[in-house]
């Protein structure tokens, strides 16, 4: 049986290979694998003889999971919308949790620099662009607040806006 277009197995690895590839898929680690492998299976095998058939399966946890076409398509999306104002490290963050992407920090600030170079220079400066706020009239959206830090100190600080 062949798997990724490397490895070559019999029948009774074919199963232990499987099992792999589909734990693997799931984000399992190599720790909760082994278990998980014994447990199924009855093998026992080490951290290490894992990681090696992993590498045999052609199975990488940190490689790039996208086109650089596809990064820099989604990070123009996202500074058109909510993460406008997001300096690199929030972007990449972003990319990796919300759209499953594994980039490197340097490649999406090389982005961020090329896509978004006024922003950039903003937030170095400390000259955020402030958003605004549009609601349907008088009373419709308030904004209310505290200052707790000088609460042990028995004053108590609120204020209210009406947007």
């Amino acid at each position: 049986m062949v798997f990724s277009g490397i490895v070559t197995m019999d029948n009774a690895h074919s199963e232990l290979a499987l099992l792999i590839i589909q734990l693997h898929c799931n984000g399992v680690i190599f720790r909760d694998m082994v278990q998980v492998v014994e447990e199924r299976l009855h093998q026992s095998l080490s951290v290490d003889q894992l990681r090696r058939l992993c590498k045999k399966l052609n199975l990488h946890r940190r490689r790039n999971s996208a086109s650089m076409d596809k990064v820099e398509a989604i990070v123009k999306e996202e500074k058109e919308t909510s993460g406008a104002n997001l300096g690199y490290r929030s972007l990449w963050k972003r990319l990796l949790v919300k759209h499953k992407l594994r980039v490197p920090r340097d490649v999406v600030m090389k982005l961020n620099r090329q896509i978004d170079g006024e922003g950039v220079k903003l937030r170095k400066a400390g000259k955020l662009k402030r958003r605004k706020y549009y609601n349907k009239g008088p009373n419709y959206v308030w904004h209310l607040d505290g200052y707790d830090k000088v609460k042990p100190f028995g004053i108590c600080i609120h204020g209210c806006i009406d947007e």
